[in-house]
């Protein structure tokens, strides 16, 4: 009594309970199948693995020839040469402003990139840290260049004082930083072009470039600025160059953004992160121009730092505006589909 097996089954109830197993069978085979086929979507082989792997490092050795081949041409082809005679800090002439207009920018511009870099990273949807976090990171490092840059406007103020290893240090750090940040600059290309590839309203595809590629980029070049390599007898110079490596993180980003519509609402945005990205790029023949014409250096600095604060104060909207919203909102629309 209680128990039920085959030998007190009618044949329809054994030929049911047969059936009813095979089903559960059959779909635990095809659930296996499923999630078989999705491991060998998501995880490729490596035979397909090392050519894209090989692509990358060559285009990695590549980018970084034509970006120093392009800081040592660019001011050749100007006409500006003698405003880039290499120091390796050590400086035979005091080519260094120590006015308050220099110091003052520069303070108020370390806090204006402070400030977005928190929001970012406090404020911005979890959906969309992908794209915030590299985006705070970068207004951190403009921070960090432009304070320790203050810092040694206000406390370096012989040739004798600019000739030691604690101005060396602080003026790798403001240099350094700028070459730092194209790495997170890449990233965030990188974020917008994965979430654009996925989206129903992509225009174009592009590649999208891994974070260690951007990492290695970065890197290599901040090595470089601490090897003194970028370092000159003006040292406002040495941002310059450092300014020029930011090029081909900043073509990438913008093509990445360009590669989608993004959908309704979404033009002011784009507008701020495409004309702050290259905003900056006049500076490099306009320092050339005002020294020249015997403009004070402090009054060259002050104009620079005020045109870097449009730069960067759209940079930093355009991106604030895509992690609060339009991110959020594509992958969120993408999540229900």
């Amino acid at each position: 009594p209680g128990r039920t097996d085959r030998t007190t089954m009618s044949p329809c109830q054994t030929v049911t309970l047969m059936s009813s197993r095979s089903s559960d069978e059959a779909r635990d085979e095809l659930r296996s199948s499923d999630r078989s086929s999705e491991m060998m979507r998501d995880e490729p082989s490596k035979g397909s693995q090392l050519p894209l792997l090989a692509l990358f490092i060559l285009s990695l050795f590549g980018v970084l020839s034509a970006t120093l081949a392009t800081c040592y041409m660019l001011p050749i082809l100007q006409g500006d040469r003698a405003l880039y005679i290499s120091a390796n800090y050590s400086f035979h002439h005091k080519t260094f402003a120590n006015d308050w207009g220099t110091i003052g920018t520069d303070y108020g511009l370390a806090v204006a990139m402070f400030l977005p870099a928190l929001h970012l990273l406090r404020s911005s949807p979890q959906s969309s840290r992908d794209l915030s976090l590299p985006a705070a990171c970068l207004l951190l490092l403009y921070s960090l260049s432009v304070i320790t840059g203050g810092a040694c406007h206000h406390s370096f103020t012989t040739l004798e004082s600019m000739n030691t290893a604690t101005f060396r240090a602080l003026w790798t750090v403001c240099v350094g930083s700028v070459t730092a940040a194209g790495a997170f600059l890449g990233i965030c290309g990188s974020a917008l072009a994965k979430v654009s590839s996925e989206s129903p309203n992509r225009l174009f595809r592009v590649l999208i470039v891994p974070r260690w590629w951007w990492y290695l980029y970065g890197g290599a070049l901040t090595a470089l600025v601490a090897a003194g390599r970028f370092s000159m007898e003006r040292p406002a110079a040495d941002i310059f160059l450092a300014g020029i490596t930011q090029t081909p993180p900043t073509v990438y980003t913008v093509v990445a953004m360009a590669s989608n519509s993004w959908g309704a609402g979404t033009l002011k945005a784009r507008l701020q992160l495409a004309v702050g990205s290259f905003l900056n790029a006049p500076l490099l023949p306009l320092y050339g121009i005002l020294v020249r014409r015997g403009l004070p250096l402090g009054v060259v600095n002050t104009i620079l730092h005020c045109n870097l604060l449009l730069a960067w104060g759209l940079q930093a909207m355009g991106y604030i505006s895509f992690s609060d919203d339009v991110l959020a909102r594509k992958i969120k629309a993408g999540k229900k589909a």
